[in-house]
């Protein structure tokens, strides 16, 4: 197993982050660290335990194996997630309306 680069997990941390349009205070308040832990660990200058670790990934919408760097931004399963987060959102007409966009391209792309 791969030793964990703490700075790298950060940096993905603080992208996502922003991605998402969140603040640190907004991640930390989420997930009721304080804001300076937070700030710390997203710098990597703090190691984080497993369970913050699960709980940041959650409130970023990434898995784990993303931020610690076993998974890559292009990867499947992270834009599968991405998807259906947003999908969560939708009422039933849009997302039969997604589905059929998301048809109209796939018979396009054929």
């Amino acid at each position: 197993m791969n030793d964990i680069d703490y700075k790298m997990s950060g940096e993905k941390m603080k992208k996502r982050r922003k991605e998402i349009g969140l603040t640190q205070e907004a991640v930390a308040e989420r997930i009721n660290l304080s804001p300076s832990y937070y700030s710390h660990v997203e710098n990597g200058s703090r190691k984080a335990g497993l369970q913050t670790m699960i709980k940041i990934a959650a409130c970023l919408n990434v898995t784990l194996d993303y931020i610690m760097g076993e998974d890559h931004s292009d990867n499947i399963n992270v834009q599968i997630e991405q998807l259906m987060h947003r999908a969560k959102r939708l009422n039933e007409k849009q997302i039969d309306f997604v589905i059929t966009v998301i048809d109209a391209m796939q018979d396009v792309i054929e």
